[in-house]
């Protein structure tokens, strides 16, 4: 055994040495020099190019082959060199070598630098009536199979080791667009017949641009027509704009078909597949037609943008598969915590621009506002899940929908508003041009139902057609998106809206309405935030156009309101057209006691019916209204003082421009703070930024008066007269005077900003009191006590008589001032000249008293009066005695003083006063 194998040992030895031995021996009686010819030649034969080599040399490092230095290919004409390249190894078979002649198994080139022209032929140089159509063979792909058509040889490898390749476009001879790839890879060709080659590419690493790609690249049939091409690539970390360098030699730019989506960030992965005719390549339409492409892509950190909004992505993972016009897809879509699933087929028919779908999208707890609905997406936040289907032709007509989409606590937030919704399920089919949808959602407190259809128009001049209802359910209407200003603060509502019609014509789209509102409560904010409530409302309102037809029916206060009539709506295009109304409004009953009053107003208490109209455009100045409201047992209590009202009746008339809003009243039996008055009658006028009481009558138990005037509410401004006649002081005022009064005056002023109201009173007054006393004396008392202490204890239970009291007055911000006022009555004569300050409540007067009587009587009263003696008798007394009265209103301080003509001639007053007041008081009508 130990023999046999030293034996086999030595064999083997033995054979290797005899192949040394020949390698030597071949190298020395074959000489490489010889070999430069034969490879050359053999070549440039096999190439149908001119192929040149500086040196050439045995190499063992592999194998047996041979090194080329100084290699170079040109065209037979040596116009355009092909490839260059600093060494070139090639692997040739032995046998035929012995015989000297070379047949190339393998190439290897080392940092070879390769140029591919690919011609294109010039038409716009030819005349008008040379040029013809573009044969077949004018193609870039023709002229590759023209190289390749002159190229006999089979190699089974050729090794490309950092290779450089410029492909450049010509036309005319001339460049006119290049592309450099960097290349390492290997090369197979097989020639089996004239007819028949075949180009593979292996194990390729290719630098072009910012893309680093790798794979197998094969080209079936290189000479026939039905040459394929056969393209399996990968690509790593990328951006989509990097893709624009693959344009160069296909007819479809893949940055175009994604320029409108702008797609951003890194994708990690792309892997292709691409199956060709090698034709198609110059075509677009066949390109789209013949090629079968798949890819898979998948990205990290991606963005999208679509109908202006920004779509981010942190994962996705797509997979697609185009054949022959079908693109079949499946994506993947990570956004947030939610997922995006969608696959199906969109196929592109022959002469037909509209691809027919076939896809089916799922999302999982997506956020609402990332779902692409512009005009849901941009004012809705929440979690939304569900699915869309999508079948047949991308046209109105053709295409289906399917969708069903459910979602918890989703916010609405259009126009700043903020509107919480809780369980939803929103399902939508669409079908021939029609959209049908409906929604079902926990809202405000109760439930919100939409179902309805959107017609799309089959022309582009017409509009979409609108069929839809809104359901409310006990809704709280608190929670409602209605302005604060309305005043909403309790209420549920329940009812339907319906809306038909095209979309954009807004006077031909058709609304109706029913409502039904319980436990409303109505804050007034006009009215000091008054709190009106309302037990049930129910109204009924269709609209067409621009015109409202409304019917309300509201059980309020006790009583029942009613409203029918319409409201035009101004037109959208006019600046100068306004709301005009025209409804007639019914009262039956109310009972204000019902409302909650703010405390200032003080407790109203009446019950209330009427019906009123209103015509007009809806503005205070412009509207027309006529009705009467009437008013039964009211009653008000204003700061703790009560006011009652047998029965009230208020005529409301208006005709703008020229009369505005007029308010006629008529109040009988009332009693005002203990004063009690037999009727109040007027009419009050409210043009713009005034009040005018244009007339008025008080008529209390005796007597009558009245008041006229303007007050500009604008301004803070008044303007008043006022008189009254026959009225007796003791229906109003028993503990201090009583008396026959007769006055008229008037007041003209403003309201200040600071201090009292008094000070902007101006005016004038004159009063005449006949047929009086005085219960309470107050500073009269101080005089008789001066003039005759005895006489206080001779006056009776009714006080100090006297025949008549009066003056005249004028009043300057605030500040009474008197030029002359008198008493005269059984016991003396009193008269004033001064001022009495409203402003301060005080006193600054000057008078004189003359007591009545004999003179003895009067001195034997009096024992100090001889010291105050002015003079002899006069007309009208016996003794003038001077005094000066002082101070507050409640408390004055009299003073007397040495005698002085202060008053020289009083005795004419009451004559001018009577002659002033003969013609009557204005009391009004």
């Amino acid at each position: 055994m130990i023999r046999l194998v030293k034996r086999v040992m030595w064999g083997f030895a033995a054979m290797v040495f005899l192949g040394v031995l020949v390698l030597a021996g071949l190298a020395y009686f074959v000489d490489v020099k010889s070999l430069k010819g034969s490879l050359t030649q053999t070549l440039t034969e096999a190439t149908g190019m001119n192929v040149k080599i500086e040196g050439l040399a045995y190499d063992f490092h592999d194998g047996f082959g041979l090194k080329a230095d100084g290699v170079s290919v040109e065209s037979m004409d040596g116009k355009d060199k092909f490839v260059s390249a600093k060494t070139l190894f090639v692997h040739v078979y032995l046998m035929p070598l012995l015989a000297g002649k070379v047949e190339v198994k393998t190439i290897d080139l080392i940092q070879p630098v390769v140029t591919i022209y690919l011609n294109q032929v010039v038409e716009e140089d030819k005349p008008e009536e040379a040029k013809t159509e573009k044969k077949d063979d004018d193609t870039v792909v023709n002229s590759i199979r023209g190289t390749f058509r002159n190229f006999h040889l089979a190699i089974d490898n050729i090794g490309v080791e950092k290779g450089r390749i410029y492909w450049i476009k010509r036309k005319g001879g001339k460049a006119i667009d290049q592309q450099m790839m960097r290349m390492s890879g290997v090369i197979q060709i097989s020639r089996p017949s004239n007819q028949k080659l075949d180009l593979t590419l292996t194990d390729l690493d290719v630098y072009m641009d910012k893309l680093h790609l790798f794979g197998d690249l094969a080209i079936h049939e290189v000479l026939a027509p039905k040459a394929e091409l056969d393209v399996h690539l990968e690509l790593n970390r990328f951006h989509l704009e990097d893709l624009k360098s693959i344009n160069f030699f296909i007819p479809v730019d893949p940055s175009k078909i994604l320029e409108e989506y702008n797609p951003q960030g890194n994708f990690e992965l792309l892997q292709a597949e691409m199956q060709v005719p090698l034709d198609a390549l110059e075509d677009g339409d066949k390109f789209t037609k013949q090629s079968v492409i798949q890819a898979h892509l998948v990205g990290n950190k991606v963005s999208v943008s679509a109908a202006g909004r920004i779509y981010p992505f942190d994962h996705m993972d797509s997979h697609v598969i185009w054949r022959e016009g079908n693109l079949n897809h499946h994506l993947d879509l990570d956004m947030g915590g939610g997922r995006i699933e969608h696959s199906g087929d969109l196929r592109f028919l022959e002469n037909n621009p509209d691809p027919v779908l076939n896809t089916t999208t799922q999302v999982t707890q997506l956020e609402f506002n990332q779902l692409g609905i512009p005009e849901v997406s941009q004012w809705a936040n929440g979690l939304v899940t569900g699915s869309f289907e999508l079948r047949g032709p991308a046209t109105l007509e053709g295409l289906t929908l399917q969708a069903s989409l459910s979602g918890d606590e989703l916010l609405l937030t259009p126009a700043d508003l903020q509107i919480p919704v809780g369980r939803w399920q929103a399902n939508a089919e669409m079908k021939n041009r029609k959209l049908h949808n409906t929604l079902k959602a926990t809202a405000f407190g109760g439930e919100v139902l939409y179902e309805g259809d959107l017609t799309f128009p089959a022309k582009e001049n017409e509009s979409m057609i609108l069929d839809s209802t809104v359901s409310v359910n006990r809704v709280d209407v608190v929670r409602l998106p209605i302005p604060k200003s309305a005043g909403i603060d309790k209420g549920v509502l329940t009812g339907k809206l319906k809306a038909k019609g095209p979309v954009n014509n807004p006077d031909k789209l058709k609304y109706q309405t029913s409502l039904v509102a319980d436990n409303v409560l109505i804050k007034i904010q006009a009215l000091d935030n008054m709190l009106l409530p309302v037990s049930r409302l129910d109204a009924d309102a269709t609209m067409n156009g621009r015109n409202i037809k409304s019917k309300i029916k509201a059980a309020v206060l006790n009583g029942e309101l009613t409203q029918n009539g319409k409201i035009i709506l101004p037109k959208p295009d006019s600046k100068k057209s306004v709301t005009r109304l025209d409804s007639d409004f019914k009262f039956n009953k109310l009972d204000l006691s019902q409302v909650k009053w703010p405390p200032e107003w003080g407790l109203v208490k009446t019950v209330l019916s009427g019906n009123m109209k209103a015509r007009g455009p809806v503005e205070i100045d412009r509207i027309r209204l006529n009705g009467t409201l009437q008013g039964e047992k009211m009653v008000l209590s204003l700061n703790k003082h009560n006011f009652s009202i047998q029965d009230a009746v208020f005529r409301v008339n208006s005709r703008p421009p020229k009369f505005p809003v007029s308010i006629g009243f008529k109040l009988t039996k009332v009693n005002a703070k203990g004063y009690p008055f037999k009727r109040i009658t007027g009419e009050v006028t409210l043009p713009k930024n005034r009040i005018v009481l244009s007339q008025s009558a008080f008529v209390p138990r005796n007597g009558t008066m009245g008041i006229k005037g303007v007050y500009n509410t604008a301004k803070d401004k008044y303007d008043f007269s006022f008189g009254g006649k026959g009225l007796s002081i003791e229906d109003y005022e028993k503990k201090h005077l009583k008396g026959i009064v007769k006055f008229t005056g008037n007041l003209k002023g403003h309201v200040p900003k600071k201090g009292p109201a008094t000070r902007g009173m101006n005016g004038d007054l004159k009063l005449l009191v006949t047929e009086g006393s005085l219960k309470e004396l107050g500073a009269v008392k101080a005089i008789l006590t001066i003039l005759n202490p005895t006489a206080l204890q001779k006056l009776s239970d009714k006080g100090l008589l006297f025949d008549r009291m009066g003056g005249t007055f004028e009043i300057k911000k605030g500040v009474v001032h008197t030029p002359l006022m008198g008493l005269e009555g059984q016991y003396l004569k009193v008269y004033l000249e001064g001022t009495a300050d409203l402003n301060t409540e005080k006193f600054d007067m000057n008078g004189k008293a003359l007591p009545m009587g004999d003179l003895d009587k009067v001195l034997q009263g009096v024992p100090l009066l001889g010291r105050f003696v002015a003079g002899s008798k006069t007309d009208e007394g016996l003794v003038e005695t001077y005094f000066k009265l002082e101070g507050p209103f409640n408390d004055p301080h009299v003073d007397m003083e040495a005698a002085k003509s202060i008053l020289a001639k009083p005795k004419r007053i009451f004559e001018a006063l009577g002659d002033l007041l003969t013609g009557g008081a204005f009391t009004g009508k």
